[in-house]
């Protein structure tokens, strides 16, 4: 009799009658509390309803009573993983794979587990045991796809971007994720022609036209590529960044003797490399107040006495009166002729001479030899793992004669840096939260060489000699192709080949630093 309305109740749920389906169980459990089919179904019933608690509850009964049922206990183990459980996750799904170790579905459970830690190289091979067992399942293909990706494989993760494709071709992630790791290869017109593919499916999916953008820009198509960064506004983290004052927004046009507030947007980076306009508005006649990081008011006043410099901050510093507002960010389609019509500064940052002179006396006790500052790492979400570069694979720089490497890498270090004695450390600079500190520092190096982070923002912007190393993917600003950044003077980009081949990349820059160094010794620095 149970086992009838246990059938009834599945049945309303592939129907979609949730409600029917969880009458029919309270039913029968009120009748037999342990009964294991109807606990279950109703952990399934929970967890598709997000309520994972309840899912978790049921589930752990239903396995209390059955134990040997590997689909229960990979239910039971992804409810628990998405209550942050990972230990407990971890058992579960290890019970299960017990039981059936060729099941994909376990497989793959294990890989999401090994996402959640953080560890995308210890859920690429369990992504794999799950595409073995079952090839042709999208969902399984897109984790694995998109897990090579981030691991820097995006060429061995194309063909089984494409097979998602195929399977669901009306499918707008599959489209954003085939053009993600078309754009970590550079392939910027393919990436361009799969995010018009998955917006004729669906013209307003925000995240395409934010890549579209990147495909246009990355190809230096900047008028239509400008025009959907616009598309950036759309993105639900991107509300907080919205500043609340009234005055009309600048999409370009006359400003001479006119007030324009500029408001910085996503991060110091971000402003930096947009605020490297700052000097084309003035030249342009605008009266020009700026709302900007608390980090860089000093830097920028000092620089552009000029401009009247605010900490962002709510409520604001400022108020009303302007003739217009515009964002960072949006600077360079309101200019109109932008990068043509620009000149890049020599620089935008002025550090304190009282601290850029402590800083050099700090350098002058190191000894003799080129002052070089070394990032290495991006904690930028998702991306930064693609940008960072481990201290410990940088011996082919680091091992250098002659130079003076000095540690710019911003957060905790320690651990690192401790291993590599020839990294040295200010002993007085916080180099996340004191950026005036760390822009007097850099200030008086001779040579920055740095990943994709804040540090090579902070080099070009204060005019300062920057290598910066690309080991694929790069951020559009950085430039297409070629050794020339579009919006700094001072940074050379180093690129590796397709695919990021950063030992190649880091071999290039050791014999680079060794002829600037021989350079430097034989005029006697």
């Amino acid at each position: 009799m149970e086992e009838n309305v246990i059938a009834r109740a599945w049945a309303h749920y592939r129907q979609g009658k949730t409600d029917e389906a969880a009458a029919l169980c309270a039913g029968v459990l009120a009748q037999a509390p342990r009964d294991p089919q109807a606990l279950h179904l109703s952990g399934v019933l929970a967890f598709g309803q997000g309520d994972y608690e309840a899912a978790a509850h049921a589930f752990g009964l239903a396995v209390a009573v059955r134990p040997d049922i590997a689909e229960w206990q990979g239910h039971l183990g992804q409810s628990l993983l998405n209550l942050g459980r990972i230990e407990d996750a971890r058992q579960c799904l290890t019970a299960g794979l017990a039981l059936a170790p060729a099941d994909g579905g376990l497989s793959n459970a294990m890989g999401l587990l090994e996402k959640r830690r953080g560890d995308p190289a210890q859920a690429l091979p369990w992504y794999q045991r799950a595409v073995t067992a079952d090839p042709n399942n999208p969902g399984f293909l897109t984790n694995l796809a998109t897990t090579q990706v981030e691991l820097g494989q995006a060429e061995i993760a194309l063909p089984h971007l494409r097979r998602v494709i195929e399977l669901q071709p009306r499918s707008v992630e599959g489209y954003n994720n085939l053009a993600f790791g078309l754009h970590q290869l550079g392939r910027f017109a393919e990436e361009a022609e799969a995010c018009r593919a998955g917006l004729a499916l669906d013209p307003g999916q925000v995240e395409l036209h934010v890549n579209l953008a990147g495909a246009l820009l990355g190809q230096g198509d900047y008028a239509q590529g400008l025009e959907e960064w616009r598309w950036r506004w759309k993105r639900p983290v991107m509300a907080r960044h919205k500043r609340p004052f009234s005055a009309p927004e600048w999409q370009g046009g006359e400003m001479a003797g006119k007030k324009l507030l500029v408001c910085g947007e996503q991060g110091i980076g971000d402003e930096l490399v947009y605020f490297t306009l700052l000097p084309e508005l003035v030249r342009r006649g605008a009266h020009l107040t700026v709302e900007c990081d608390p980090r860089l008011v000093g830097l920028l006043s000092r620089r552009f006495p000029e401009i009247a410099v605010v900490a962002c901050q709510d409520p604001p510093l400022v108020g009303g009166g302007f003739d217009a507002q515009v964002a960072c960010g949006d600077l360079p389609a309101a200019l109109g002729d932008w990068p043509s019509g620009a000149t890049k500064p020599s620089a935008i940052l002025s550090p304190d001479v009282d601290r850029a002179k402590a800083c050099r006396a700090w350098l002058d006790g190191l000894g003799p030899g080129l002052k070089v500052g070394v990032s290495w790492r991006s904690k930028t979400h998702y991306m930064g793992r693609m940008k960072s570069l481990p201290l410990e694979r940088w011996e082919p720089v680091l091992s250098v004669p002659g130079v003076v490497f000095v540690n710019l890498q911003y957060g905790d270090t320690k651990d690192e840096s401790r291993r590599i004695p020839q990294l040295h450390t200010h002993p007085d600079i916080d180099r996340l939260t004191d950026m005036e500190g760390l822009c007097a520092l850099i200030s008086e190096l001779d040579l920055v060489v740095s990943t994709s982070n804040v540090t090579p923002h902070l080099a070009g912007a204060l005019g300062k000699a920057c290598w910066l190393l690309l080991g694929g993917m790069a951020y559009w600003y950085w430039g297409a192709g070629g050794e020339d950044t579009p919006f700094y003077s001072s940074v050379r980009a180093v690129r590796a080949c397709v695919g990021g081949d950063w030992e190649d990349l880091l071999t290039r820059i050791g014999q680079d630093l060794a002829e600037r160094s021989k350079g430097a010794r034989t005029h006697g620095r």
